[in-house]
């Protein structure tokens, strides 16, 4: 029995056979694939990164990376604040001089990955007066 494209249908099925074959050879030759951190994020605890002074911020970046990741580092303005191996980073009572971008730069045995910016801003309590 001929298939849709005019050929024997052996044929079709064999096509099909070696897509399949090609998309697992090509997933796990991305998944085994060695090579510097991608994909970097750095996200803030507080909605539209805009956190409260004097209250507490959590910053976390992530990273995709095969080697794993061994270390994140989060820099304030240029200034490095901090260097761990789970890319968390805690403001526990957030200043003025908090305020700025971040950035995370994670490694592996590869090296520096790709960076991930973010622009964090903190603004004082708002306080509500009634006047009678």
């Amino acid at each position: 029995m001929a298939d849709l494209l005019g050929g024997p249908s052996g044929d079709y099925e064999r096509q099909i056979a070696n897509l399949r074959q090609f998309k697992v050879d090509l997933t796990q030759k991305l998944l085994s694939s060695t090579d510097k951190p991608f994909g970097t994020k750095l996200e803030a605890s507080v909605p539209d990164n805009v956190g409260v002074i004097n209250s507490s911020l959590i910053l976390n970046c992530t990273a995709n990376a095969n080697p794993p990741v061994t270390a994140y580092n989060i820099y304030n303005n240029g200034i490095l604040v901090s260097n761990s191996s789970t890319g968390i980073h805690n403001i526990t009572r957030a200043l003025a001089e908090h305020n700025g971008s971040y950035v995370c730069i994670p490694y592996n045995a590869f090296g520096a990955g790709e960076k991930a910016t973010l622009n964090v801003t903190f603004v004082g309590k708002l306080k509500i007066l009634f006047h009678s």
